[in-house]
């Protein structure tokens, strides 16, 4: 990692274009930046990011229900993988949800995903159901994994 200590936060409106551009360094698929903009500020999604000095390094974002999340995405830039920082963003969203109450976290990974799957399992994530062909990635389907947390 950086010499400076990464910052973890939740996201604001004016962070959605950066999101935007790591998902288009390095992702199969993005979004307009509206589409962030609309889960920071819903009451019910989540989107924390984290910096180094003032550069968004990653996010993570998700949909809250009751004491339940489902995470959508943990993505880290392209240029800021392999150091540690999506292990980070996924315990210190797990505390920050558990600290509003949420016991049960669910989220889905390609089957081809095996670090994002090793870095699950690390936190007692367990695998609970299969879509198959659910991903499309370069004319090829490939089935998700659903998994779930629970806390207590």
């Amino acid at each position: 990692m950086n010499n400076s200590l990464p910052n973890f936060r939740e996201a604001r409106i004016d962070d959605a274009q950066k999101i935007t551009e790591i998902m288009s360094r390095g992702y199969h698929q993005n979004w307009e930046p509206d589409y962030y903009r609309n889960l920071i500020s819903d009451d019910n999604s989540f989107v924390y990011v984290l910096s180094l000095v003032e550069e968004i390094v990653g996010f993570i974002t998700g949909k809250k229900a009751e004491d339940t999340c489902d995470i959508y995405m943990i993505v880290v830039d392209i240029k800021h993988r392999r150091k540690g920082f999506a292990n980070l963003l996924l315990h210190k969203t797990i505390i920050a949800l558990s600290a509003l109450q949420i016991k049960e976290f669910f989220l889905e990974v390609a089957e081809t995903n095996n670090q994002a799957i090793n870095l699950y399992k690390k936190y007692g994530f367990r695998a609970v159901s299969r879509r198959i062909g659910y991903y499309k990635i370069s004319n090829e389907n490939i089935d998700a994994i659903v998994y779930r947390l629970v806390k207590k």
